[in-house]
């Protein structure tokens, strides 16, 4: 069996479209690519799958149903590139978030943890994956400390769907984290600060600009080199026109489109459609003018490498709770 590039949605929304620019990066290059995502949804919800690994692992396709109302598009994503996509749960039945008691919520958010990483290395194992990368949009899955987020407010670096995934790949060698559209999850001073503490570990691989292919200290060159990227981001781009609301008509069609801040700012970061641009969610930003949208910039189209098994040791070090790597 041929080796396995399996590029993956990093903590939930829809950073499997995030997930599918490299997706398409990998497939111009010739490389047995696979897509997935990590979502906190229950495997009980999904009706149809094609094959179940683990009980927090399913292969779905274009024909299987996700039996909840909010933004899972990864069927609709599996119908437009007539592949199948490795689904993976950080959680049952059970979510922990709205759990009560604080004891409980510990041994359960442990017992996950552990679940999750059996899900990712028996998919590694089945599917003969060589190398597995992480894909985020925003930069919030490298938030070292409470200071790290725009604003204030009561957040645990600690908590959350990417700290979940982060926790679970955890010293897992060749498992790689990439992230686009930095900024709009976090505060892009204290991303770089955190980028120069990974630096120092030798778990920095440098950015690549997604839209020129333009290379800073880059040195995955064995798994994406991006020697076809204007191939990639065609498929990239009618992916992306098939599935996001890039247009308030948009709104009303179903499943077969959703928003996504995130995934929006890439794809309008990478076309050069510079400035305000609505995302459609409920939680994009409002001007003084009472306009709705981000700013989309140039720093959006980078795309940032590191070394996903390492970040969480390294987030336990910067608060005092674990020695150095």
């Amino acid at each position: 069996m041929q080796n396995v590039t399996f590029v993956c949605g990093l903590g939930g929304g829809l950073d499997v479209v995030n997930a599918s620019i490299l997706y398409f990066v990998s497939k111009s290059e010739g490389r047995n690519t696979m897509i997935g995502s990590v979502r906190p949804l229950s495997q009980e919800a999904i009706d149809k799958p094609v094959s179940k690994f683990h009980p927090f692992g399913t292969v779905i396709n274009g024909e299987s149903i996700i039996r909840d109302p909010r933004r899972y598009i990864e069927p609709r994503i599996a119908q437009v590139l007539d592949e199948d996509l490795i689904f993976i749960s950080r959680n049952d039945i059970v979510n922990t978030k709205y759990m009560k008691d604080q004891e409980e919520r510990k041994k359960k958010l442990s017992s996950n943890s552990k679940l999750l990483t059996e899900a990712i290395l028996e998919a590694k194992k089945q599917f003969n994956v060589q190398n597995l990368v992480f894909v985020d949009g925003g930069g919030d899955s490298l938030i070292f400390t409470t200071g790290d987020i725009h604003g204030t407010g009561n957040f645990s670096p600690f908590e959350g769907g990417d700290a979940e995934l982060l926790r679970a790949v955890r010293d897992i060698p060749n498992v790689y984290q990439a992230i686009i559209s930095v900024g709009l999850d976090v505060r892009r001073d204290k991303f770089q600060h955190n980028i120069g503490l990974l630096k120092e570990k030798g778990k920095y691989f440098g950015r690549v600009n997604i839209a020129t292919g333009e290379k800073q200290d880059y040195t995955l060159d064995h798994v994406f080199n991006f020697s076809h990227l204007e191939q990639a981001l065609n498929e990239y781009y009618k992916l992306a026109e098939q599935v996001l609301v890039l247009k308030e008509e948009h709104l009303n069609v179903g499943k077969d489109r959703m928003p996504s801040l995130t995934a929006t700012v890439s794809y309008h970061a990478i076309k050069g459609n510079f400035g305000k641009q609505r995302a459609f969610v409920p939680w994009e930003e409002v001007h003084d003018d009472g306009s709705k949208g981000p700013i989309v910039d140039e720093e959006h189209r980078w795309m940032y490498f590191v070394d996903a098994g390492a970040v969480e040791n390294l987030k336990l070090e910067v608060n005092g709770l674990k020695s150095s790597l």
